[in-house]
């Protein structure tokens, strides 16, 4: 009887065996298999999120060397700028560029209208922000903005050499021409042009 019992018992034993070694088998596929799918998860979330990364260095590296470029180009017309004076034109452009439609490049661009029409770098410093209000209240660029307006001061005979004070001039001049599309028939950029043929004098 016990020789019996301890036959079955070997015998049971050795299927059972054989059944867990099949179950440990099939478990130990089931946990591979689920380790590559994980892997290849994960390599394809590494990639989605590395490369939308890359591009947005990418287009940062770019956009700052724009605008350095264009601060340099603006900037080489007004003569000899201290560092901290070019920090601060630097610094005003970005500002206005966080609130603006206006690119802080495009910004950094108009620098060089504003020394073309005559303005130091304290008067474009306080000019910038002006002209920029004035480019997109008249739906035009930058370049086109800073002329209309710059002449439009000179022949009302509104320039200062006080930046304050041109600034201050700039604004009204501004404000009127842009207060006059509003309750006329008429555009910004044509009253500007008006001003500046024979109607300031």
């Amino acid at each position: 009887m016990f020789g019996v019992s301890l036959g079955n018992l070997v015998i049971n034993l050795g299927m059972n065996a054989s059944a867990m070694e099949r179950t440990l088998q099939t478990a130990e596929k089931h946990l591979s298999d689920a380790s590559k799918r994980m892997e290849s998860t994960g390599r394809k979330m590494s990639m989605s999120l590395t490369a939308p990364l890359m591009g947005v260095g990418y287009w940062a590296v770019k956009n700052f060397a724009s605008f350095d470029d264009a601060m340099t180009q603006s900037t080489a017309i007004m003569g000899n700028l201290s560092k901290d004076m070019r920090n601060e034109m630097e610094s005003v452009a970005r500002s206005i560029a966080k609130n603006s439609v206006t690119s802080a490049t495009d910004l950094a661009k108009s620098y060089y209208y504003l020394a073309s029409a005559g303005m130091d770098a304290n008067q474009a410093i306080g000019a910038l922000p002006v002209v920029e209000k004035f480019a997109v209240a008249g739906a035009f660029d930058m370049a086109k903005a800073t002329d209309l307006l710059a002449d439009s001061q000179s022949a009302l005979g509104l320039s200062s050499k006080n930046a304050a004070v041109h600034q201050a001039n700039l604004t009204r001049v501004s404000d009127v021409l842009t207060k006059a599309n509003i309750l006329a028939n008429g555009s910004v950029q044509q009253f500007a042009e008006a001003l500046t043929n024979k109607a300031a004098g």
